[in-house]
């Protein structure tokens, strides 16, 4: 699957060399959207390259900008509506999900996001790996389509506006770029680590707490 997507890549990556018309837009913004839904794409990747060329190939830096955003966007709200169907529809989740501590905890999950589904949707974007699972929940959640579609847009037009100005730092330098967003990755997944990890921690000592509480 992995050789199959970066054969993918690298046959887009040749086209759009050599193209600047409507087709090389509309790749950029399916590219961002199809991340979403079919996460192992590489819409990052293509996304760098979209800024790299906004430098090295005569792109249009508010048109590439515009196609990431609303291609993220509108991927992002179609992951969500999936995230509505599947909760319309749990008698069909593999029985793993259908187990009871499972359930408690997606419904915790779908809790949170009901109270602050706007603030997780707001950093989706700048999470690498984990954006799908953010608009997967806030369907599960029924989030109002009102506030997946802003908030999801807001994330989506700060991160790009963040890759643009990058791309313009670096002279649209496309090895320079692919460099500085995998150290980004491994930061933040780095982070994302240890605070599930703390959030473990601290549950397993507030529980342990209770049941001293409860045995005194």
């Amino acid at each position: 699957m992995r050789e199959e997507v970066n054969d993918i890549f690298e046959t887009l990556r040749a086209y759009l060399a050599t193209q600047r018309g409507p087709s090389a837009y509309a790749i950029f913004a399916l590219s961002a959207g199809i991340e979403y839904i079919f996460p192992p794409f590489p819409g990052d990747a293509l996304a760098l390259l979209a800024v790299a060329l906004a430098s090295t190939a005569s792109y249009s830096w508010a048109s590439v900008y515009a196609a990431l955003t609303l291609g993220a966007t509108v991927g992002g709200g179609l992951t969500a509506e999936l995230g509505r169907w599947l909760g319309r529809h749990r008698e069909r989740w593999p029985r793993l999900l259908r187990r009871k501590g499972v359930e408690t905890k997606l419904n915790t999950i779908q809790e949170r996001f009901q109270q602050r589904g706007g603030v997780y949707l707001s950093v989706n974007r700048f999470i690498p790996a984990f954006r799908s699972l953010f608009f997967l929940a806030a369907g599960l959640a029924r989030l109002p389509r009102w506030q997946v579609w802003l908030y999801g847009g807001i994330s989506a037009a700060l991160w790009n506006l963040l890759l643009v100005g990058a791309g313009r730092w670096l002279g649209g330098n496309w090895q320079r770029l692919s460099a500085l967003f995998q150290r980004y990755t491994w930061v933040v997944l780095a982070l994302v680590l240890v605070g599930v990890t703390a959030r473990l921690y601290w549950v397993k000592r507030k529980k342990k707490g209770q049941r001293a509480k409860l045995g005194a």
